[in-house]
């Protein structure tokens, strides 16, 4: 009989520290995710080469100050969004109380792999992504990119730029729905140079 109920203790002992362990490893996998972009940027600052290719651009955010005047910064955006057939979803700009100009650009969803036009587009997205969602058994139709641009004018005659692009794309067989989520840096890095090679022409 003592046997039994040393036996149904180490049972119940057992079950509770199991429950336990699986508490503690789902933390740990929240957590990792959570830190993911942090260690990734984090390699890319100290130039480790573990980093992969696809990653070399990332940033937490992709920002540029320039001299030129609001209006010349204003267009060329605008310019070399469309230059990309990206159309433009969302334009508005004012000016402030101070007389300073600030304004908002937001692209359509810009397509860069679709099913249609034969291309691969779960290696599109694997390259121009952090991490793509893990969808098992999912078929994605297309890629497609969105940015986000916001412009300030500032006291020193000066204009700011802050992009920001986010990836998406339609998953089929399981979901039957769009996804969002971050990208690699790729498309905002090379945005950003074609803005800046751009207005260095017009000084």
């Amino acid at each position: 009989m003592r046997t039994v109920k040393y036996f149904i203790i180490i049972v119940v002992v057992s079950a509770f520290y199991i429950q336990k362990l699986d508490a503690q490893m789902n933390n740990l996998e929240g957590l990792q995710e959570a830190a993911g972009a942090y260690q990734m940027q984090e390699l890319i600052d100290q130039g480790e080469e573990e980093v992969e290719p696809r990653l070399k651009y990332f940033k937490k955010k992709y920002e540029a100050e320039f001299d030129n005047f609001f209006d010349d910064v204003w267009n060329v955006c605008i310019e070399v969004l469309q230059s990309r057939d990206c159309m433009i979803a969302q334009k508005n700009n004012r000016q402030t109380d101070e007389g300073l100009y600030k304004g908002k650009i937001v692209s359509e969803y810009c397509a860069f792999a679709q099913v249609e036009a034969g291309e691969d587009v779960y290696d599109s997205l694997m390259f121009y992504s952090t991490k793509v969602p893990v969808i098992r058994g999912g078929v994605w139709d297309n890629g497609r990119i969105q940015y986000k641009i916001i412009l300030k004018e500032t006291e020193e005659e000066t204009v700011t730029l802050l992009l920001r692009g986010e990836i998406s794309g339609k998953e089929s067989n399981v979901t039957n729905e769009v996804h969002f989520w971050e990208s690699s840096g790729w498309f905002e890095h090379h945005l950003l140079e074609e803005i800046k090679e751009r207005l260095a022409d017009l000084e």
